[in-house]
């Protein structure tokens, strides 16, 4: 009985120690699952775009507009791409033109995303987004 007094706090400190992990752990999760998410759609989107400007190889425009907006036209008063992005953010290039392995190059660079976790907080860029597909003519 003697002892008791003194462990009065361990309890209360123990518990705040596996709160502390418990919160890091689950804000790291969301943050993988976050970047996973931005970069998967990314991805698609220039995947798209690759697939739209093979079809339409003049219409580097409509390629760029269907990553930024998910359509092939801009809207009407300018907007914000998705996740922030910019048309500076876009590249569409043609590349080995008029050859057997003529294609077009979507690249997205540049794209940030918000970081949340407790060691890493702030604000992260990600790796460039490379797409390419064959001009069908």
């Amino acid at each position: 009985m003697q002892h008791r007094p003194r462990q009065r706090g361990q309890g209360a400190i123990e518990g705040i120690l596996v709160l502390v992990v418990l919160i890091a752990t689950v804000l790291a999760i969301l943050d993988f699952g976050q970047v996973i998410f931005v970069h998967q759609t990314l991805s698609e989107r220039a995947r798209a775009a690759a697939r739209y400007a093979g079809i339409h190889p003049l219409d580097a425009e409509g390629a760029r507009n269907l990553v930024l907006y998910g359509t092939t036209v801009a809207p009407a008063p300018p907007a914000p791409g998705f996740w922030g992005m910019d048309a500076s953010m876009v590249t569409v290039a043609r590349v080995n033109q008029n050859t057997n392995e003529d294609a077009v190059v979507v690249t997205i660079s540049g794209f940030r995303f918000q970081v949340f976790s407790l060691w890493i907080s702030g604000s992260a860029r990600g790796k460039p987004i490379v797409a390419s597909a064959p001009v069908e003519i």
